[in-house]
């Protein structure tokens, strides 16, 4: 695999980390926008990673095809073409599900290269 690839995924690991250590202060999806300054983070981290995802190339996917590659697209279109409308249960979601899922898996990416 290219270094530049699993730089990549470091860096993606990192800002699912941020995301999550972000969000630990909130308790329910109604406290997501009580605290812009968190969310703004939140939503540029969600951002980080689905910017990464266009970086890393189509063998690094094929690889690791147990991530969810597409969704990850998808959910990048959304928050770049609706940041003013986002649907607050699909990020609560992404936060609460998702990314600890894209977390353990990552990890486990990034533990069995080193």
């Amino acid at each position: 695999m290219e270094s530049s690839a699993i730089l990549y995924l470091k860096d993606m690991l990192s800002a699912v980390n941020k995301v999550l250590v972000a969000a630990e202060s909130f308790e329910n999806i109604n406290d997501l926008r009580k605290n812009s300054l968190l969310f703004d983070i939140i939503i540029m981290n969600l951002v980080v990673i689905a910017e990464i995802d266009q970086k890393l190339g189509d063998n690094s996917k094929q690889v690791f095809s147990f991530i969810a590659w597409e969704k990850i697209k998808l959910f990048k279109d959304q928050i770049q073409s609706d940041y003013f409308e986002l649907d607050l249960k699909i990020i609560w979601l992404v936060i609460t599900e998702h990314l600890p899922l894209l977390k353990s898996k990552l990890e486990k990416i990034v533990n069995d290269i080193n």
